[in-house]
């Protein structure tokens, strides 16, 4: 089965590390910079799994988890 990862890191370098850790071991890893664009993607494309920072600039992570549990609760936070 294919799994969507996406992980939410304004550090634009721990972000494209983290991202090619993982790509060989999932079908898809993208990225958003921010809390703000985290959300718009996931409402976009619909992730398996969320990997995401804590502070962060537009919206935090733990505000991006908590809107998103309140859509899909099967989701890994």
């Amino acid at each position: 089965s294919s799994f969507f990862v996406l992980i939410v890191e304004d550090d634009t370098e721990v972000a494209h590390h983290l991202q090619l850790y993982l790509s060989p071991k999932f079908s898809r890893v993208d990225i958003a910079f921010n809390g703000k664009e985290g959300f718009e993607k996931y409402l976009n494309h619909r992730y398996d799994i969320i990997i995401s920072d804590i502070e962060m600039p537009y919206e935090n992570g733990i505000s991006l988890f908590r809107k998103i549990r309140k859509l899909d609760t099967d989701i890994l936070l």
